[in-house]
């Protein structure tokens, strides 16, 4: 079982292994951070699912690395915490 802190944490080590490889900027990790963050908020699974889709949407196309790994890897995880 994952808690929020260890869920983010393993956000951030993805984000800066990305910002490492030069995928992304250090504004654009903060940007990603931020909506992560933001998904947390959401008061019940319909506002998470509505919040998640707008967040895929926003960053796929800039970082489809991350937001594929998101999915994958730890949707099942991390998703069942942000909510």
């Amino acid at each position: 079982m994952s808690c929020w802190y260890h869920c983010h944490a393993n956000i951030e080590k993805k984000l800066k292994n990305l910002k490492t490889k030069g995928v992304i900027t250090p504004e654009k990790e903060a940007e990603l951070l931020r909506d992560i963050d933001k998904l947390q908020l959401a008061h019940s699974d319909a506002a998470f699912e509505v919040a998640t889709a707008c967040f895929i949407r926003k960053h796929e196309e800039d970082v489809p690395e991350f937001v594929d790994w998101l999915d994958k890897v730890d949707s099942a995880r991390c998703y069942s915490i942000l909510n």
